[in-house]
């Protein structure tokens, strides 16, 4: 009986963290790996808690050259098109040491997270942090079996 539970108890694990969506991973490794270190003195953030409605990556080429050089991929992301897609929700509480806010506010970060871009055998998701007046940093994270591979990131001052 109590292998039994034990077999129950690792199979339901494997079954809820491949029932997560890509987005939502990305956004899980974005708070707890980049966010609680690179933005350590921001507060509270805003999120939706929605992916935007189209899937994107980042401005026009602005991430050719991040994971390789090699001419098919710096291809595909220059000629990428972006698609209207469905919102999917993503879940906030997963991170209760993070403040997230219910309506934007200035001077305050706002994180938006666009659906994933399968690309060869992984998936790819942009995510775009905003400070108004301040900053736009662009991250792009690379996925392969339900895993961050790693990530890209791209910042500008505006």
């Amino acid at each position: 009986m109590k292998y039994i539970v034990i077999i129950f108890s690792l199979i339901s694990s494997i079954v809820v963290s491949q029932s997560k969506n890509i987005e939502q991973l990305a956004f899980d490794y974005f708070i707890e790996e980049i966010l609680a270190k690179d933005y350590v003195n921001e507060k509270s953030v805003y999120f939706s808690g929605y992916t935007q409605n189209e899937n994107k990556l980042g401005i026009g080429g602005l991430f050719a050259y991040c994971f390789e050089s090699e001419k098919p991929f710096v291809d595909f992301i220059y000629n990428f098109k972006p698609k209207k897609t469905q919102p999917k929700i993503i879940i906030r509480e997963n991170h209760p040491k993070t403040k997230f806010l219910k309506k934007f506010k200035k001077r305050k970060l706002e994180i938006e997270v666009y659906t994933s871009v399968k690309y060869d055998d992984y998936y790819l998701v942009y995510i775009n942090v905003y400070k108004q007046s301040h900053f736009v940093n662009h991250y792009l994270i690379r996925l392969k079996n339900h895993k961050v591979i790693d990530f890209c990131f791209e910042g500008e001052v505006i």
